[in-house]
């Protein structure tokens, strides 16, 4: 029908993400307030999906381990590589693994609250770690056309859902110019069971503006980059209910506290209210249609297949 093509036409449009419109949607969601965030995510202030699989029995726990698997699969094995973090947010991963490798981590955000908190977070490391740990805020299109070939790894974890479908091949190119020959990149992002399957609630709440993938479309765009896949790794969508629940439970027993001038009555019922439609979008007993977190490490050849 006629509305129909419409409707197809405006999330086509919606998918072409400029730099200044993906600026203005960071803006929108993760410069609300550290004072809200600090309250219910974990002390590294991780906004993505923690892995519960091996029994973690705390966020804390699950969000080490996601933070632990997927600095192994970066393979950071020799002194002297460099990392760079594409959406890094307030830099969690970034100062675990120049903690635990000692390589030397850039990380990318747009969002100035979380770029002040990295900043901070980062000075209070000392000059050991701090002098090998750095953050940018800029558009991960602007800073790879100043930083090509200047990188060993890659690592983006639950940003590539933001960049729309259309981004998809430019954001692996970028991947692709950033590393070096030889390089590796770990992407993580949610999967859905085929790319018809949509979220209505995800789609206008969590990623406005973004598109969820389905397997077959991040290697496609990843080999259009002349990127070659090493493996993939996938997690049960129950681990992102899990760690949306922690939130939420931790959310309700800290919402008192919040400063009433600036979340309001109306502000607390809306973040609950977002955070069970979020639980219910990935809780498979309540339909979550098979979601999933996908891990995907790739490589860069020797030589270019174009």
């Amino acid at each position: 029908s006629f509305i129909e093509k419409l409707q197809a036409l405006k999330f086509q449009i919606a998918q072409f993400t400029s730099i200044k419109a993906a600026s203005r949607r960071v803006r929108h969601h993760y410069d609300i307030g550290n004072d809200l965030y600090t309250r219910f995510l974990d002390p590294d202030m991780q906004y993505s999906c923690a892995f519960w699989d091996d029994g973690a029995q705390t966020l804390e726990e699950a969000q080490h381990r996601k933070m632990s698997l997927t600095t192994q699969r970066l393979k950071i094995n020799e002194p002297g590589l460099r990392v760079v973090d594409i959406g890094c947010g307030w830099g969690g991963l970034s100062r675990f693994i120049r903690r635990e490798t000692g390589a030397e981590v850039h990380g990318i955000t747009l969002s100035t609250e979380q770029y002040n908190w990295a900043q901070q977070q980062r000075l209070e490391m000392g000059d050991n770690a701090s002098s090998g740990l750095d953050y940018h805020l800029l558009d991960y299109r602007v800073f790879s056309q100043a930083n090509a070939g200047k990188y060993d790894r890659v690592v983006s974890v639950g940003m590539f859902e933001h960049v729309g479908r259309h981004q998809f091949k430019t954001y692996f190119e970028k991947v692709s110019e950033l590393l070096k020959t030889g390089g590796r990149a770990v992407i993580h992002t949610i999967i859905k069971p085929r790319a018809e399957f949509t979220s209505p609630w995800i789609d206008r709440y969590i990623f406005p503006g973004g598109y969820i993938p389905a397997v077959h479309e991040v290697i496609e765009a990843a080999e259009h980059a002349s990127l070659i896949v090493d493996a993939s790794h996938f997690h049960p969508g129950r681990n992102y209910a899990q760690t949306l629940m922690a939130w939420r439970d931790r959310f309700r027993d800290v919402a008192d506290q919040l400063d009433p001038e600036k979340y309001d009555t109306e502000f607390k019922r809306m973040w609950e209210f977002y955070l069970a439609g979020c639980i219910n979008a990935f809780d498979e007993a309540e339909g979550g249609g098979g979601m999933r977190v996908g891990q995907f490490v790739f490589t860069k050849p020797g030589f270019d297949y174009a």
